[in-house]
């Protein structure tokens, strides 16, 4: 082999080595995913104040007792007759609710913790408590239980209820308003006989042994009347 084709040899292998080893084909750098931003959770709405069906079945309230959040509403579904809603010295907004008619509904609000007992005056015995706590717990008593028997108010210009009825050995209790004046039975009389002008809010109960009908009026009004029936 002459020196020609020594160096044609050479080349041809240089050229080889350049194309197979010299460095390679470049890598593309692989692409990275792209962070998507979490979206902020949404506030959560305040659930709106509880409410409560209580419902008169015969002579009593069902539940007789319920407990609500501050802030709830309580129903009266009245049926089968004509009840109404008389709470003692703590009110809901609102206040009583009136003698209604069966098939009508009446609602209260209550915003303030605390015991609201209540009774039907229309019917001895009848009673019912509604407690209002922020945590479901027992709130003290506002006001005393319905023990006295049916509640009248008296007020300067009448008794409501004008009339009650009870059974023998029932008590009536008068919630004394401002001006009220004392209490003046007809004829005849309870046990304790008739009832002084009294303080304002102050309570005073007589007992009826005897069946019969207790006429009685305002001490400083005669057209100012009530009665009682003991049946």
């Amino acid at each position: 082999m002459n020196e020609k084709s020594n160096l044609a040899v050479i080349l041809t292998l240089g050229l080889s080595i350049a194309a197979c080893g010299g460095g390679g084909a470049a890598v593309a750098p692989e692409a990275s995913t792209p962070v998507i931003p979490s979206q902020p959770a949404s506030p959560s709405t305040p659930s709106a104040p509880s409410a409560t069906t209580v419902s008169t079945v015969g002579t009593s309230f069902s539940p007789a007792t319920i407990t609500v959040a501050p802030g709830a509403s309580v129903t009266w579904q009245i049926a089968g007759a004509t009840h109404n809603v008389t709470f003692g010295g703590t009110k809901p907004v609102g206040g009583d609710i009136p003698d209604t008619g069966a098939g009508n509904s009446i609602v209260r609000s209550f915003s303030t913790e605390g015991t609201y007992d209540y009774q039907c005056t229309r019917h001895s015995g009848m009673t019912g408590r509604v407690v209002v706590a922020a945590n479901g717990s027992t709130a003290p008593p506002s006001n005393p239980a319905p023990t006295e028997g049916i509640v009248v108010q008296a007020s300067a210009s009448a008794f409501n209820p004008e009339r009650v009825e009870i059974a023998p050995g029932g008590a009536v209790t008068w919630d004394i308003a401002a001006g009220a004046g004392g209490i003046v039975f007809d004829d005849a009389a309870p046990s304790g006989g008739n009832i002084p002008e009294s303080p304002s809010a102050s309570r005073v109960s007589r007992t009826f042994s005897a069946a019969g009908d207790y006429d009685y009026h305002n001490s400083r009004d005669r057209d100012i009347k009530g009665r009682v029936r003991v049946r």
